[in-house]
């Protein structure tokens, strides 16, 4: 960044910072992928750690920073992550499929990622998940279940409805995820980051607000479902993700583009 900078006059470096931060937005973001465990699949990886998925990429390029997972029993007290719950029993069948259960004497709730990478430099990915709550006991089982994503990166979400439920999840930016859940979720709540976060770990019981667009900036999301899951009986959530992030082609436009009209700034001084 000093390096390029020096190519703007002194009068122009906050027009020229300005034009090298879009830039950047513009251009994705490299993403690492420390985790417990990993996915891959040909051009893609996913990374999962206890209490979710740490990252997703497509070409080494990524648009996820956290996806975390909630539960709260009952219509009083907290909302827990499900690392709460216990240490997962992790099953990996091959690279690119995973399924963990956490587990106590009252339910369970198993989480399922199964990756499908795209073609190499095609900026494309596709990942499929599912989450099952048991209840192991006699009776029923009031149960609300959270899923909650973190965008670190300068982005916008909104969130669509069937009529009445919420079941679809678009973010755009420098890279982008649609997420298509079923069934449709009873709650929503997009917001600039961390409001959702305090609400669900200030250790009372939080209904999302229902607010379908946040952005740009540092966005958050969240959905809600509320079951009453019968006896010694289970429900299921499906969730069908796409990730977009730019071809390397056109990163590589973006570059030259940006090293030209710095060029320009520079000779216009």
């Amino acid at each position: 960044m000093k390096g390029l900078m020096r190519w703007c006059g002194a009068g122009a470096r906050a027009s020229c910072f300005t034009a090298l931060l879009a830039s950047t937005l513009w251009l994705g973001l490299p993403q690492n992928v420390p985790a417990a465990w990993v996915l891959t699949d040909r051009n893609s990886t996913v990374g999962l750690d206890a209490s979710g998925m740490s990252a997703w990429t497509a070409d080494g390029y990524g648009a996820l920073g956290q996806q975390s997972f909630f539960w709260r029993q009952g219509g009083s007290g907290p909302e827990f992550n499900v690392s709460a719950i216990g240490a997962p029993t992790v099953t990996q069948a091959n690279t690119r499929q995973l399924t963990a259960l956490y587990a106590n004497s009252m339910f369970g709730v198993q989480l399922s990622f199964l990756l499908s990478g795209g073609t190499a430099g095609s900026g494309r990915a596709g990942l499929n998940e599912s989450f099952r709550i048991f209840n192991y006991t006699a009776s029923p089982l009031e149960f609300h279940f959270f899923q909650y994503v973190d965008i670190p990166w300068a982005s916008s979400v909104s969130i669509g409805t069937d009529g009445s439920l919420f079941n679809l999840v678009s973010q755009t930016g420098a890279a982008g995820i649609s997420s298509t859940v079923t069934p449709s979720a009873n709650g929503a709540e997009a917001a600039l980051f961390n409001a959702t976060l305090v609400r669900l770990t200030d250790g009372l019981p939080t209904t999302l607000n229902n607010n379908l667009t946040a952005g740009p900036g540092h966005v958050t999301w969240a959905l809600q479902w509320d079951f009453n899951i019968d006896a010694n009986s289970s429900v299921v959530i499906s969730s069908l993700n796409n990730l977009q992030v730019p071809e390397p082609s056109l990163l590589a436009f973006g570059v030259l583009g940006l090293g030209a009209w710095l060029i320009r700034r520079r000779n216009a001084v």
